[in-house]
């Protein structure tokens, strides 16, 4: 199987384990994705990670939920309606948010923000933890609209077994601007037919 995102030696490591990361279970292929180094994707970039401007980036760690794996992506996050099912509600959601904005954005209106799971909850992101909530612009450069369709992207690659899910949720958490450029790309958007105000 080809990954993407991986380079011709790691595609050759990964071929010489048989198919570790999809048949040996998650533990195993989180040995497998460590030895190709993803595990330092977030912490210094590693070989795996897109270079780009990140000064404008929140300072956000992002969390997943550890009840999804590579090993049950098929019946959690791609099942149709999952990420909705798992979406907190607005008596969780409507506090963080007012205090968020009270500090990040006084005066401003709470409509031209989206409160935003950094690692989203059809990448198996955290759906209850703050860790992984920031507030998310609706206007200007790189806003919630092109982060949706980088969202919509990754999650259906990774569906299709051509992105590992730990990969996908690295490269969005560490810096989503480059996942965009990297992989929103016009053919994948074309190729998978995405559409504003689809699932997340």
């Amino acid at each position: 199987m080809v990954w993407l995102g991986i380079d011709s030696d790691q595609q050759a490591m990964i071929d010489s384990v048989g198919g570790a990361l999809s048949s040996r279970g998650d533990r195993a292929a989180d040995d497998v994705l460590m030895e190709l180094g993803v595990n330092t994707l977030l912490a210094d970039g590693g070989s795996l990670f897109d270079a780009a401007p990140a000064a404008s980036l929140p300072v956000i760690l992002g969390a997943t939920d550890p009840q999804v794996s590579q090993g049950n992506i098929d019946t959690t996050i791609c099942v149709s309606g999952y990420a909705r099912s798992m979406r907190p509600p607005y008596s969780f959601t409507g506090p963080i948010k007012r205090r968020m904005m009270q500090a990040e954005h006084p005066g401003e209106r709470y409509s031209g923000y989206e409160l935003d799971h950094l690692v989203p909850l059809s990448l198996g992101g955290a759906p209850a933890d703050e860790r992984n909530l920031w507030l998310e612009p609706w206007t200007g450069p790189m806003n919630a609209g092109d982060k949706d369709a980088l969202e919509y992207v990754l999650w259906r690659l990774v569906c299709s077994h051509e992105l590992p899910l730990r990969i996908a949720q690295h490269k969005i958490a560490g810096n989503w601007v480059a996942a965009y450029q990297r992989f929103a790309t016009p053919e994948n958007l074309a190729r998978f037919h995405f559409r504003h105000g689809g699932e997340k």
